[in-house]
């Protein structure tokens, strides 16, 4: 399964979903997930799953969020050899 970045689905969703639909497709569940479910996929994104929460959308607008840019990323990166996480999970 692929790791995804939330930043990723918001900003590349097809492409993003597809490679989800791929991998799970290919894994060994037995999952299919035809790419004729995207257009599907892509309206569930429209609702807020956490609607009432403190994590809703329109509470986390307010949240300032760490930019993913090439100095921070070396920085994770760092840290997470560290930890001995792999790179691509990150």
């Amino acid at each position: 399964m692929p790791i995804i970045w939330y930043d990723q689905v918001v900003n590349n969703t097809e492409e993003t979903l597809a490679s989800v639909f791929k991998a799970m497709s290919q894994n060994k569940s037995g999952l299919e997930m035809p790419n004729t479910l995207l257009e599907s996929a892509k309206l569930r994104l429209e609702v807020d799953s956490q609607q009432g929460t403190y994590r809703s959308r329109e509470k986390m607008k307010n949240v300032y969020v760490t930019p993913k840019n090439e100095e921070n990323m070396k920085r994770i990166y760092e840290f997470a050899e560290i930890i001995e996480i792999p790179k691509e999970w990150l």
